[in-house]
């Protein structure tokens, strides 16, 4: 649409999960289970849908992947709230 899109500076997100997607989930979300997975932590997302995401430390060290989509942000009470978000891997290898 003529849109010209700039990278942004990196942001580190920190103290968060990233758990595979199992095969029902990823069936009923049109994603492949071997290449998606969510990300969940606390406070806010600093992505968008059109984010970039490499992952520094722990099992998935090195990967990098896509954001799918808006983060899901729950809020009930400051106790509870995380946001929560759906990534898929770029590479063809799975997890």
């Amino acid at each position: 649409m003529g849109s010209t899109v700039e990278p942004g500076a990196p942001v580190t997100v920190g103290h968060i999960a990233i758990q595979p997607v199992d095969a029902a989930e990823a069936e009923a979300l049109g994603v492949q289970a071997r290449t998606s997975c969510r990300v969940i932590g606390r406070g806010p997302w600093p992505g968008g849908i059109n984010s970039t995401i490499r992952i520094d430390a722990g099992p998935y060290e090195g990967r990098v992947f896509d954001q799918d989509g808006e983060a899901r942000i729950y809020g009930m009470s400051p106790r509870t709230g995380h946001f929560d978000v759906l990534i898929t891997s770029r590479g063809a290898e799975g997890h």
